[in-house]
């Protein structure tokens, strides 16, 4: 500061040490300091079978967290946390024939939550979670006409710290919650005819908080979740004609409502109701004396669709880009 009153530009001001900022800084809590020590431990094997087509991959880690606080002037604050875990991973992978195969993944994770608790003055539990994956790989199905993969899961995770703005207050809240999400995943790549590209997706998303200490955030869907998400894009390339070498494309996403956009119980009603968003490209290539030049164009949210995208971050207005790329 007296840097900057003494006539020294602000952009040249050296940054501030840990004294000033402990003098001179905001400070929202009694903490001084918060010490965090993780070691871990892992093993991994990817192991054959059946000639090569059952893959079985294991893996087990041990973490072990140690964390503690300190509070202004030196003395400890609140309760220190020693806690260790030993998580595993099992995953398989079976080739049913050269066209299809099935695989398996089972996990789990053991996370610290490296946010403190302004009441208690310890740092949150770890954050733990379980995860089980079940689905079908497929390549050139239907003498080459579709390839991709379509996939069940769950994942369960116990601790999860949400923390968000209160428009109202203009503080922080925050909420401790124990989260499950499961659905179905679909993903196919096609090409009809030769140069048109089409991938198509399709999601259904179940998930909801399954806990928490606030009741009446429990049973909703988590933020950002849409129930059902489709997606369908797809390009084209001319190879013959005036318009050779022109490629065409493009894409349509649909999300399905209500999306909470909620991270804390004070915004559960703030919620998305579903929006269908279109974007469009072309690329040509063409020379330039002698340089070859690809122009390109790309149009992005084409109608203009106004949606929140998450945390009251809405979506981009209409854009165009025009580019153009050539190698020096």
């Amino acid at each position: 500061m007296d840097e900057v009153l003494a006539g020294t530009p602000v952009w040249e001001e050296r940054a501030p040490n840990r004294e000033q900022i402990s003098t001179f800084g905001l400070r929202t809590n009694q903490t001084d300091r918060s010490f965090q020590d993780i070691t871990t431990y892992y093993a991994t094997d990817n192991i054959y079978f059946m000639e090569d087509r059952l893959n079985i991959l294991a893996g087990v880690r041990h973490v072990k967290i140690e964390q503690h606080s300190i509070a202004l002037g030196g003395a400890p604050q609140g309760r220190a946390i020693d806690v260790d875990d030993t998580s595993f991973q099992l995953g398989g992978v079976y080739r049913i024939n050269n066209n299809l195969s099935a695989y398996l993944n089972l996990a789990e994770s053991f996370e610290p939550n490296t946010v403190v608790d302004d009441i208690t003055g310890d740092l949150f539990a770890p954050q733990t979670s379980e995860a089980i994956e079940l689905g079908v790989k497929f390549i050139d199905l239907a003498d080459g006409l579709f390839s991709g993969s379509a996939t069940l899961f769950q994942i369960e995770k116990a601790n999860v710290v949400r923390s968000d703005f209160n428009p109202v207050t203009f503080m922080g809240d925050r909420a401790i919650t124990t989260d499950e999400a499961k659905g179905f995943e679909l993903e196919l790549f096609t090409s009809p005819v030769e140069n048109w590209d089409i991938v198509f997706a399709y999601t259904y998303l179940d998930a909801v908080v399954a806990g928490a200490i606030s009741p009446e955030l429990e049973g909703l869907r988590l933020e950002g979740a849409a129930p059902h998400r489709v997606s369908l894009f797809n390009n084209y390339t001319f190879d013959e004609g005036p318009m050779e070498g022109l490629r065409i494309g493009g894409g349509v996403t649909w999300a399905d409502g209500p999306i909470p956009q909620f991270g804390t119980p004070a915004n559960i009603l703030v919620a998305e109701d579903g929006f269908t968003l279109v974007d469009v490209f072309l690329r040509y290539p063409t020379m330039i004396g002698d340089q070859p030049v690809t122009l390109g164009l790309n149009i992005d949210n084409v109608t203009d669709e106004l949606f929140v995208r998450g945390r009251g971050a809405l979506s981009p207005e209409r854009q165009l880009l025009f580019s153009a790329s050539f190698d020096l």
